[in-house]
C-alpha cells in the first residue's frame, strides 16, 4: 500500500490531468439545485489549471496549461454557460497561443441512464477577434437543465512572460477552483 501512495505522489501532474472525461456522479447529475445558491442558473463544480514552463520543447521554451471545467447547468437560463470562447493572443513578433487537445463531453440522466454526447470536432472553430486576438469558440451539444458539461484542453504558448490570468470567481456560483 505504500508504494501506491508514493507513486501517486510521484505521478507527474500532468498524468493526474489527463484523467479521462464525462466520469460524473449520478448524485451530480440528480442534483436539482446549487448547494451554495438555490437561485443560481449554473454552477462552475471545478475548474482548474496547472501550468508549466517546459524549455526543452520542441520548437523551443513555451509555457503550458492544462485547462479543465466541469459546469452543472441548472435551469435553461443557464443554457448560455455551455457556450465556451477561449481568447487566445498573438503578436507582430511571433508570439502566440495555441489550443490544443480539446476534450468536451456533455452528460445528461435519460430514461434512467447516463448519456454522453461528445463535442465534434467539426463545432469547434477559431475566429480572429481583432489584430492581436483569435478566440477558439464551440458550443456544447445536447445541453439542457440537469446537463453536466466537462472541457479538458491545453493551451500552448511561445509568449514565456504573458501567464494567462485566473477568475477564481465567476458571476455564477465556483465550488471549487484552482491554479497550480
Amino acid at each position: 500500500m505504500k508504494k501506491i501512495v508514493i507513486l501517486f505522489l510521484l505521478m507527474p501532474m500532468h498524468l493526474l490531468i489527463a484523467q479521462k472525461i464525462g466520469k460524473v456522479s449520478k448524485d451530480l447529475l440528480n442534483q436539482k439545485v446549487c448547494p451554495v445558491d438555490s437561485t443560481a442558473n449554473a454552477a462552475y463544480i471545478d475548474q482548474s489549471v496547472f501550468t508549466k514552463y517546459n524549455f526543452t520543447a520542441p520548437n523551443g521554451s513555451r509555457l503550458e496549461m492544462d485547462y479543465h471545467f466541469i459546469v452543472k447547468i441548472y435551469s435553461q437560463d443557464g443554457l448560455d454557460y455551455a457556450d465556451f470562447e477561449i481568447p487566445l493572443y498573438k503578436d507582430n513578433s511571433g508570439g502566440f497561443e495555441k489550443i490544443t487537445e480539446l476534450k468536451a463531453v456533455t452528460v445528461n440522466i435519460e430514461d434512467g441512464e447516463v448519456v454522453k454526447t461528445k463535442l465534434d470536432k467539426g463545432d469547434v472553430y477559431e475566429e480572429e477577434m481583432s489584430k492581436n486576438w483569435n478566440a477558439t469558440k464551440f458550443a456544447m451539444p445536447n445541453v439542457k437543465a440537469g446537463s453536466v458539461i466537462e472541457v479538458r484542453y491545453k493551451k500552448y504558448s511561445n509568449l514565456m512572460y504573458s501567464i494567462p490570468t485566473w477568475y477564481f470567481q465567476h458571476d455564477i456560483p465556483t465550488i471549487k477552483s484552482s491554479y497550480k
